[in-house]
């Protein structure tokens, strides 16, 4: 996306969200960073533990304004998850995740 076109958390649609269910979801407990002549490179892996060596498995490069808008994303979606609820008041669903 060009600067500054990254969509905001709420103009993610219900299409959207079904879309972004529709692939795997893999675990991901290790990631690597590192600045490219095209933009932020992060890598995923999972370690099962210090014995074994990270399974890389996918990867991103972003742009400097798309790794902006996602930080801001995962700080949003992270102080949702921190918010106390009840138990009889389910916590708010993470449009974005």
């Amino acid at each position: 996306m060009a600067q500054n076109d990254s969509p905001k958390i709420d103009d993610v649609t219900p299409e959207h969200l079904e879309a972004a269910y529709t692939v795997p979801a893999v675990l991901a407990n290790r990631f690597i960073g590192h600045n490219t002549l095209t933009g932020l490179r992060l890598a995923f892996a999972e370690q099962a533990n210090i014995q074994h060596a990270p399974h890389f498995h996918s990867a991103v490069v972003l742009s400097t304004s798309d790794a902006v808008a996602l930080v801001n994303l995962i700080q949003v979606l992270i102080a949702r998850a921190q918010q106390p609820t009840t138990p009889d008041e389910p916590a708010e669903p993470s449009d974005n995740a």
